[in-house]
């Protein structure tokens, strides 16, 4: 039995001295690695540089393509800006000229309202003078007064008319 025990651990012995030795490998391509990485660096830094300007160019392409779209929503943006402006200007203008409207239709009513009460003031003073007339007519027998300088009662109401500013 001392026969199978000792070649039981002469195996064990070679198998953990085989792991042993597989650990020190490890171990020295970890310690090498960062010198194996400088070195192909070293070596290949063209390739590095051939990598990534490619990539460079692209990069400024998307930028430009980037810059060109925002410039045409740009303007297009401004343009829309300005249509809205523009439209807005014209509300602001049709309100205007319908307040103004409104405003002359009120003073126009104002003036119309005016021109019937110096119309009717007109009337009261012909037919004041008519009355006055016809006082005085009954005391004489021909016509006098206002009636003698005008021919017709129309040609009097024609006179009111231009000393109170309204045309006949």
């Amino acid at each position: 039995m001392s026969t199978r025990v000792d070649q039981f651990c002469d195996n064990l012995r070679a198998r953990l001295d085989t792991v042993e030795g597989r650990l020190r490998s490890v171990k020295s391509s970890l310690q090498a690695l960062p010198e194996v990485a400088a070195r192909s660096l070293g070596e290949r830094p063209h390739l590095a540089h051939l990598t990534v300007e490619p990539r460079t160019e692209s990069v400024d392409e998307c930028r430009s393509q980037l810059r060109a779209w925002a410039k045409r929503n740009m303007d297009k943006t401004r343009v829309a800006f300005g249509q809205w402006m523009a439209r807005q200007a014209i509300r602001e203008l049709k309100a205007r000229a319908d307040r103004a409207e409104a405003y002359a239709v009120g003073a126009i009513n104002y003036a119309l309202d005016a021109i019937d009460e110096a119309d009717e003031l007109i009337r009261n003073a012909v037919e004041a003078g008519i009355d006055a007339e016809s006082a005085v007519v009954r005391k004489r027998s021909a016509p006098t007064g206002l009636l003698r300088r005008y021919r017709t009662w129309t040609q009097l109401f024609d006179r009111f008319r231009r000393l109170a500013g309204v045309k006949p």
